[in-house]
């Protein structure tokens, strides 16, 4: 694993290690030279060092009239690090109090509840819950992993360019094995993407549209499936989590 991956695996992002890497050989120095050493451009380059700074990493000062940027030293890093294990021991325990609220819907529910077998059950499942979408609504992903964006590619960029067109926003939190797909997404009006940490990298994912909830499922070597949670009260505890994992997850 190199310096780099050992930074993104605690929280940052490809352009933040770079950056954060450049600023320690220098010690301190003007955006000029930090942006030509980390190879981040210079139309980036302020906001990048300014989500280091949120995250305690680097700091600023004024030397003959100019802003030099410095970085925090390594020992920060470890501040970072029980900072990320406090949000995880978070995440599990909103984790542990979803999944009862899945368990609980019994038969009387079972009209709010619909399954689907397959690619095609799938497909039917999205088109149908973006149909019930309109103009100025936002669904939202979690946990959108990289084997169904190499099996499924054509047909989900297909479904964004529809949705695109019809005015519906989108925020999607990747698994992180899957930068090179989230970049496509970003191309698409509407759209936000972030990634979330290593550990929380599933073959299953959840998607919001509006009150109903959408879960899929990768068993390895088996048909994928689907579920369609038409329940308010659950839904609304996943777009919960959605946003609290939203906020540590990184761009």
């Amino acid at each position: 694993m190199t310096e780099t991956d050992a930074l993104e695996r605690l929280g940052l992002s490809p352009g933040e290690a770079k950056v954060y890497r450049a600023l320690l050989s220098l010690e301190s120095a003007s955006v000029g030279p930090i942006a030509h050493i980390s190879g981040v451009s210079r139309s980036k380059i302020y906001e990048v060092l300014e989500k280091l700074s949120t995250k305690g990493l680097t700091s600023q000062i004024i030397a003959g009239g100019k802003t030099l940027y410095r970085a925090s030293g390594p020992t920060t890093l470890l501040e970072l690090l029980e900072k990320r294990k406090t949000e995880l021991e978070q995440e599990e325990k909103e984790v542990n109090k979803l999944i009862p609220e899945l368990l609980s819907i019994t038969p009387r529910h079972a009209k709010a509840v619909e399954f689907f077998e397959g690619f095609a059950g799938l497909k039917e499942a999205r088109e149908s819950l973006l149909a019930s979408m309109k103009k100025g609504d936002v669904a939202l992903v979690l946990g959108a992993p990289r084997i169904a964006n190499e099996k499924w590619e054509t047909w989900f960029l297909d479904y964004h360019r529809r949705r695109e067109s019809r005015g519906i926003g989108i925020r999607i939190l990747f698994n992180s094995d899957n930068r090179d797909y989230g970049s496509k997404r970003t191309r698409f009006r509407l759209t936000k993407v972030r990634y979330l940490p290593d550990n929380f990298t599933n073959p299953a994912w959840f998607d919001v549209f509006n009150d109903n909830a959408l879960i899929v499922v990768l068993p390895k070597g088996e048909k994928p499936y689907a579920i369609i949670v038409r329940d308010k009260p659950f839904t609304d505890s996943v777009r919960a989590y959605f946003e609290m994992v939203w906020k540590i997850s990184t761009d």
